[in-house]
């Protein structure tokens, strides 16, 4: 009982760095890729995102899935739509 909760709290606790470190790196690339200047991303990391680059690969991360979820859909309609269009 007691190494089960264990096992789940480290688990997770590991998984949450790994994700936070992700977010962190795909912040730091999106802004030094985006902006080139250092100075530039510090202004923008401070104004925009809390001074966390993790927010900024969020906020990245975030417009990513929700532009790949628009596209899955627009992609599942078009393929139904031709499939129908096709068996008639």
């Amino acid at each position: 009982m007691l190494g089960e909760i264990l096992g789940e709290a480290i688990g997770e606790i590991v998984i949450g760095a790994v994700w936070r470190c992700f977010l962190t790196i795909t912040g730091f690339i999106y802004l030094y890729g985006r902006y080139w200047q250092p100075q530039r991303v510090q202004i923008i990391l401070i104004e925009q995102y809390g001074n966390r680059y993790a927010n900024a690969g969020e906020a990245v991360t975030t417009k990513l899935m929700q532009i790949l979820g628009v596209l899955l859909l627009l992609t599942l309609w078009i393929g139904v739509a031709v499939l129908g269009w096709i068996h008639r």
